[in-house]
């Protein structure tokens, strides 16, 4: 059962960092220039050619190009915020049945004269790990689908930064701590004595 909880924390510890990782939409910022055969030449050398570069204004077009693509981060981010949130309460759940389930193992150690502060620490820790695990699982299956939608839907290679990378894990393990507080504290404040009465 113990098991399942956990498998369970990892996964929506993943989604998280999926979340965090999952691609936007480039923004084209290139600058255009007409050649003589009527084609655009753009400053990252792409052209553009045929009815694209006869029958329409260049830089109206990036543009709305470039105001679809921030839509779609901005949206994107929404629900990489949502999936956050509802991650993180779903890791509290999952620690709060943990705490139950261990609070005949609390009240021994509180017996033989364990800190709150090293109960707290037990539990932050455990919750951090499990978050940190779902977070590299996260950003494994991130990195293949940005390398998969890159490939497929602009022919090019979008590979994440190392810094959103980076940060992606923190945030899984900052969202695992900041959601393990509560059933931490929950945790430190049994009491000895009705802790081990426990079942």
């Amino acid at each position: 059962m113990r098991q399942k909880k956990r498998a369970a924390a990892v996964l929506l510890s993943a989604v998280m960092a999926f979340s965090a990782v999952s691609p936007a939409v480039p923004v084209w910022a290139a600058s255009w220039q007409k050649n003589a055969s009527g084609s655009y030449i753009g400053s990252d050398g792409s052209v553009l050619t045929g009815i694209l570069s006869r029958g329409i204004d260049v830089s109206q077009w990036q543009q709305n190009i470039n105001e679809q693509a921030t839509m779609m981060s901005l949206v994107l981010g929404g629900i990489a915020a949502i999936s956050l949130l509802v991650g993180g309460i779903g890791i509290m759940n999952i620690m709060l049945v943990t705490v139950t389930e261990r609070t005949r193992e609390i009240g021994i150690r509180r017996s033989l004269g364990a800190q709150r502060s090293s109960i707290v620490a037990q539990f932050l820790i455990e919750s951090g790990m499990l978050c940190g695990m779902g977070g590299i699982v996260g950003i494994i299956f991130g990195t293949i689908g940005s390398l998969a939608l890159g490939k497929i839907l602009f022919q090019m290679t979008i590979f994440p930064a190392t810094w959103v990378t980076l940060a992606a894990f923190g945030l899984s393990v900052a969202l695992g701590v900041l959601f393990g507080s509560y059933p931490a504290a929950k945790a430190s404040k049994l009491q000895p004595v009705e802790a081990l009465r426990a079942d």
